[in-house]
């Protein structure tokens, strides 16, 4: 996508952002509520963000 704008408007009225830990910089400017880390429970992240599976 060429407009990150475009980009961020489809990110906030998605039901859930699934982020893989290696985008972990784009955490801080995404709703907390709708963040999904695909990662097991273990994983660093999983003590401020809900962690799982894809579609979990």
């Amino acid at each position: 996508m060429e407009d990150p704008t475009i980009a961020l408007l489809l990110l906030d009225v998605a039901e859930r952002i699934y982020v893989f830990p290696e985008y972990a910089d784009l955490l801080p400017r995404l709703r907390r509520e709708k963040v999904v880390v695909v990662a097991p429970g273990g994983h660093p992240l999983c003590a401020e963000y809900r962690c799982g599976d894809l579609c979990s």
